[in-house]
């Protein structure tokens, strides 16, 4: 919820978050969205489905992960933001992606859970 509380003082509109890719899908299906923000992991799935979904309607996305190794070779040309980044830097990718002044959005930004990966280490 932080970062969905981040992105809307950044002057944007959030739909979300979800916790899962099916509940994901069925957001997609719904709503219009601009940009996506997108976890790497969600519990025990990848969001690499939602990303190729997104693709295929050209809507932008960039990952906000913990998870920052092990990026498919078919998303290393996505913005990949580390968990924790100063939110400048996350307003800033958004406003180059919706390639539009970072202060305000017209549509939704998906924003799916931070949920603790097997992969993150903790402490």
């Amino acid at each position: 919820m932080e970062l969905a509380w981040l992105v809307e003082d950044g002057g944007h509109s959030v739909v979300g978050p979800e916790s899962s890719v099916a509940a994901t899908s069925k957001a997609l299906d719904k709503l219009r969205i601009d940009l996506a923000i997108l976890d790497i992991r969600l519990t025990e799935e990848t969001t690499f489905s939602v990303a190729d979904r997104l693709d295929s309607r050209s809507i932008p996305y960039l990952f906000v992960t913990g998870v920052v190794a092990g990026l498919p070779d078919a998303y290393r040309t996505r913005p990949l933001i580390a968990k924790a980044c100063p939110p400048q830097i996350l307003l800033g990718w958004i406003g180059r992606l919706l390639d539009r002044d970072n202060t305000a959005c017209d549509g939704a930004i998906e924003v799916l859970s931070a949920q603790p990966s097997p992969l993150q280490k903790s402490g």
